[in-house]
């Protein structure tokens, strides 16, 4: 009897170690996920900002390649940059090949190009 005891408990255990170690929890409980999978304290969305060469250049988005060294490259290697929802004083004019610093909040959508979530502006860099 004792010994069927401890085995229910032991298997209860290991359900519940089992169950914990799945989770897949991203945040450490009182902060919210930035767009680099780090979890932060506080409740305001992290402007981030990655230069990048342009590739291509759309009515409503350019195609940028992401410079060396840029956090942005752990999750893609060419980024679809939406420019249709900016101020158009927010959008500079630019030709492929030029470097821009483009800042955003919220996620990397992870799809090929990637996406970004919510892109704030977009400034060219001079070389």
């Amino acid at each position: 009897m004792i010994k069927k005891l401890i085995r229910i408990a032991l298997v209860l255990m290991l359900a519940g170690l089992l169950i914990v170690g799945c989770s897949n929890d991203d945040s450490n409980g009182n902060g919210t996920v930035d767009g680099n999978g780090d979890a932060s304290g506080n409740d305001e969305e992290q402007i981030m900002e990655f230069e990048a060469t342009v590739l291509e250049i759309d009515a409503n988005s350019i195609l940028v390649e992401p410079l060396e060294g840029e956090d942005i490259l752990r999750s893609a290697d060419r980024v679809s940059v939406g420019t249709g929802d900016l101020d158009p004083e927010d959008v500079p004019e630019m030709e492929v090949g030029d470097t821009v610093r483009i800042s955003y909040a919220g996620g990397v959508m992870e799809s090929y190009p990637a996406q970004l979530g919510d892109v704030q502006k977009i400034e060219l860099v001079e070389e």
